[in-house]
């Protein structure tokens, strides 16, 4: 049985692709040690900055409104 073999252009690209999720892999792999051990706080009133996200976009649901929270943009319209 004779395995096919893409085109130089199909090759390179997925050589491309492999390279580049490979570094990634890497540099991943550096970082989780190091985010572990880093202990982010949890703001005090993160429960009412939900609430207010909720008001300003009631179809926003709360792991979202948490996601904005973390990301700095409850107070901007920067709200995704």
């Amino acid at each position: 049985m004779k395995k096919l073999v893409p085109g130089d252009d199909a090759l390179a690209s997925a050589f491309l692709r492999a390279d580049y999720l490979q570094r990634l892999d890497s540099e991943v792999a550096k970082m989780r040690s190091t985010l572990i051990e880093e202990k982010p706080f949890v703001p005090d009133d993160l429960r009412a900055c939900v609430e207010a996200l909720h008001e300003r976009d009631p179809s926003m649901s709360w792991d979202a409104a948490v996601w904005n929270i973390r990301a700095g943009r409850e107070h901007t319209d920067e709200i995704i």
